[in-house]
């Protein structure tokens, strides 16, 4: 007994553009039934694959932004701290004033951009004359300003 799929009509088939050249003598050929289950389970896929990009959350990290740059901030004035007044210190004085009140997406990011510039700034000066890493440490902070 011919299934319901097998019993299309070729006038209906007609109709449906990219459907009749799986239709031969009124029935669809053997092979079409795998063909579709193939088709089925990858476009299964793409859809699973979009839902969970687009169904992430649309607001940016600001917590995450936050902590990242209380941490950039930390290291930097560790790393500076010699007992003496130096250029670094003014530096991060002056971001620290400029950026002290930051509290917008936009405010947060200028600020971890800065700070993530004076320190490849300070690891760019600490590595003159040597070779240069292949990772760069302040590289996922300026990912997380432009995000």
């Amino acid at each position: 007994m011919p299934t319901r799929v097998e019993r299309i009509q070729p006038a209906a088939v007609e109709k449906l553009p990219g459907l009749v050249s799986a239709v031969k003598g009124g029935r669809f050929q053997p092979h079409i039934r795998t063909e579709l289950s193939e088709l089925y389970a990858v476009t299964q896929q793409a859809q699973t694959r979009y839902v969970l990009l687009a169904k992430k959350s649309t607001a940016a990290p600001l917590e995450r932004a936050e902590f990242v740059l209380g941490e950039v901030k930390a290291t930097l004035l560790w790393h500076f701290e010699d007992g003496e007044t130096s250029d670094e210190d003014i530096v991060l004085a002056q971001l620290a004033e400029t950026h002290g009140s930051a509290q917008s997406h936009d405010g947060i990011a200028a600020a971890l951009f800065d700070y993530a510039e004076l320190a490849d700034r300070k690891r760019r000066a600490s590595h003159r004359g040597k070779q240069e890493p292949q990772q760069q440490p302040m590289e996922s902070e300026v990912t997380v300003a432009n995000a």
